[in-house]
């Protein structure tokens, strides 16, 4: 594999660590991945899995929206219930 493609690989990693995108340990673990990539097969899917990474941060704000639309929906049904309670008891 050439040097000038392990020099790309890594400074898309360290672009992705300026951007936010990763954390110092991805950063780290990145830069490593790539300099032990032995083809460029290797190289592309590792800088691949490192564009895909999500913080930790990301997964905890997502989990938080998902129990917030949950409860929400939980509310609704409760609320729908009631509502379908009422029709039955005017028939």
């Amino acid at each position: 594999m050439r040097e000038d493609d392990r020099q790309r690989a890594t400074e898309f990693v360290k672009e992705l660590y300026a951007a936010g995108e990763i954390d110092a340990d991805r950063l780290d673990t990145g830069v490593a991945g790539v300099l032990a990539a032995r083809s460029e097969a290797e190289l592309a899917g590792y800088a691949a899995q490192l564009a895909d990474f999500k913080r930790g941060e990301e997964v905890l704000h997502c989990s938080q929206l998902m129990r917030e639309c949950q409860l929400h929906i939980e509310q609704l049904m409760k609320e729908w219930e009631e509502v379908a309670r009422g029709i039955e008891s005017n028939e």
